[in-house]
């Protein structure tokens, strides 16, 4: 991959470079500013090289007709596709919204694990998208959950991004640069089977990772199955959640995102009473405590209360 562009260069006449957001085997992102109308917004390049295969121009021209059909708050609008002749050669240019935040995967480079809750209130944003996608009229999988792939803003809000390797219902090969990666593909897209479930394995080890700071083709395994447990701090209901996402054979893992996301509220709302119940049972405990240190910490004499006060008084 050649060296990214510089900040200020502009593309087409239409669009001038802010920064790099990251770079890839095939492709750079960059923060760009849209002339026209001052807008800033993700433009991805893939050079095409002086003799480009036809399977490379066909998966960029799919992957923007993917994106351009999508209308969902956690996916990227699109904007523009284009090539373009440049002194080093001609690109492709795929142009979209900026997904505002930083990828999980820079996240957990910077800061400590996740913890349950916080996994939670991940998936729940998460499991919609892949919902929305996979209900559509035409099936379109993702085939690349991975968390540089999701992008969280300041507010929590979650952004699926890169659909190059997308598949649609009824594409018998993907024609893209990018069929998956490593440690977050289920074992039937490896074999070149993508379904739905497929994406649920991506988004479960996707978790995983976030959850035990290890890369999930670095987990031990039994039976093509994530060993990740001694690595995790949560509940076992929670764990075997997660292993019910990164089952290897599909007919023993979550059928849906929405299955997913319903058994995942019934934990969370389990949980939620029990955290309830024990507030109560301590607060119950701190009213009993002192209550009897009130008791302990009266006159030992009997009699009223005016008595006492007499008794004190002409002590």
């Amino acid at each position: 991959m050649k060296q990214p562009r510089n900040e200020g260069d502009v593309i087409a006449q239409r669009y001038r470079v802010l920064r790099t957001l990251g770079q890839g085997a095939f492709a750079v992102a960059y923060e760009a500013v849209e002339l026209e109308t001052g807008r800033h917004v993700a433009l991805k390049e893939t050079p095409l090289g002086k003799a480009p295969g036809r399977r490379t121009r066909d998966g960029l021209a799919h992957e923007a007709r993917v994106l351009r059909s999508l209308r969902h708050p956690g996916i990227p609008q699109y904007v523009d596709a284009f090539e373009y002749e440049t002194a080093t050669g001609v690109s492709f240019f795929l142009v979209h919204e900026l997904a505002q935040g930083v990828s999980l995967w820079e996240a957990a480079a910077r800061g400590p694990r996740l913890r349950e809750a916080a996994l939670t209130a991940l998936a729940r944003e998460l499991l919609p998208i892949l919902d929305y996608l996979h209900n559509r009229e035409r099936t379109l999988v993702h085939r690349d959950i991975k968390p540089s792939n999701v992008i969280r803003s300041a507010t929590g809000r979650v952004t699926l991004i890169d659909f190059g390797a997308a598949q649609e219902d009824g594409q018998d090969a993907p024609s893209s640069l990018s069929d998956g990666t490593r440690g977050y593909m289920a074992p039937e897209q490896i074999r070149g089977r993508a379904i739905p479930a497929s994406d649920l394995y991506g988004l479960g080890a996707t978790l995983i990772y976030l959850l035990t700071g290890v890369e999930p083709a670095e987990l031990p395994t039994r039976g093509l199955r994530l060993e990740f447990r001694e690595h995790a701090r949560v509940s076992h209901e929670f764990a075997t959640w997660l292993d019910s996402l990164v089952q290897p054979q599909v007919s023993r893992r979550a059928p849906t995102a929405a299955a997913a996301l319903e058994r995942l509220n019934e934990i969370a709302a389990r949980a939620s009473r029990r955290r309830h119940r024990t507030v109560r049972a301590l607060a119950l405990a701190a009213l009993t405590v002192g209550g009897m240190a009130m008791v302990w910490g009266a006159p030992a004499f009997g009699g009223s209360p005016a008595q006492a006060a007499e008794t004190s008084t002409s002590e």
